[in-house]
C-alpha cells in the first residue's frame, strides 16, 4: 500500500469515527413536559424513570399545593457524567423551591439529602449542580455513572419550572480516540513529507 493509499485509508477512517461520534451525540438529549408527556410521579419511594441521553436533557414542570411533588430518577451510563443542572425557566409566586438528589434508585429519607439547592428567579441561568454538591458536602460536581433520584418541591405556591440536564461522555474517552487517531495518522504523515 503506497503513502497516498495509507492517507486516504486513515482520513476515510477518521471520517468514519468522527461521523459515530457525532451520531452518538445527536442521538441524546431528551425532552420531558408532563404538560404533554403526563405527571412525574411524587412518591419518592417509587419515582418516575426518565431516560437520559447524551446533550441536553430538558424537563418541564409544574409543583405546588395543586401539583404534587416532581420526583424522577436516572442512570448515568459509563464513560458519561452529568456535567450540570441549570434552571432555564421558573415562575412561581413565592420565589423558593426546592430540588434535591440522591445517589439512590429511590429518595429515601426527605431529610437526608445527599444534595440540595433551594432557587428561585435569581438561578435563571445558572448551574444548580456545584451548589447542591457544596450543600452537604458529600460528592463533588460533576456527577459520574450511577443512579441518582431526584425531588423538585414546593410548599406554598404553584411553581413551573425547566431544568436543563447536560450529560457528556468522560473527557477520558474523548482523548482516547483522538490519541489513537493520532498514532494511526502520525506515521503516515511523516511518510508522506
Amino acid at each position: 500500500m503506497t503513502v497516498s493509499h495509507t492517507v486516504r485509508w486513515l482520513s476515510g477512517m477518521l471520517v468514519g469515527v468522527a461521523f459515530v461520534c457525532c451520531a452518538n451525540n445527536a442521538r441524546g438529549g431528551m425532552l420531558y413536559d408532563e404538560a404533554i408527556h403526563g405527571d412525574l410521579s411524587g412518591d419518592r419511594f417509587s419515582p418516575s424513570v426518565l431516560e437520559f441521553g447524551l446533550n441536553e436533557n430538558i424537563l418541564r414542570g409544574s409543583v405546588g399545593p395543586a401539583a404534587e411533588d416532581d420526583v424522577f430518577t436516572f442512570t448515568l451510563p459509563p464513560e458519561t457524567y452529568l456535567a450540570s443542572v441549570v434552571l432555564l425557566e421558573y415562575s412561581s409566586p413565592a420565589n423558593t423551591s426546592f430540588l434535591g438528589v440522591q445517589h439512590s434508585d429511590v429518595y429515601g429519607s426527605s431529610f437526608n439529602h445527599w444534595g440540595y439547592v433551594s432557587f428561585g428567579q435569581d438561578h435563571l441561568g445558572n448551574d444548580l449542580l456545584s451548589s447542591m454538591a457544596e450543600s452537604r458536602g458529600l460528592f463533588e460536581a460533576p456527577l459520574g455513572p450511577g443512579t441518582y433520584t431526584w425531588w423538585i418541591d414546593e410548599y406554598t405556591q404553584l411553581e413551573t419550572y425547566a431544568l436543563r440536564f447536560d450529560i457528556v461522555p468522560e473527557p477520558s474517552t474523548a482523548f482516547m480516540l483522538l490519541s489513537a487517531l493520532g498514532l494511526l495518522l502520525g506515521p503516515a504523515l511523516r511518510r508522506r513529507s
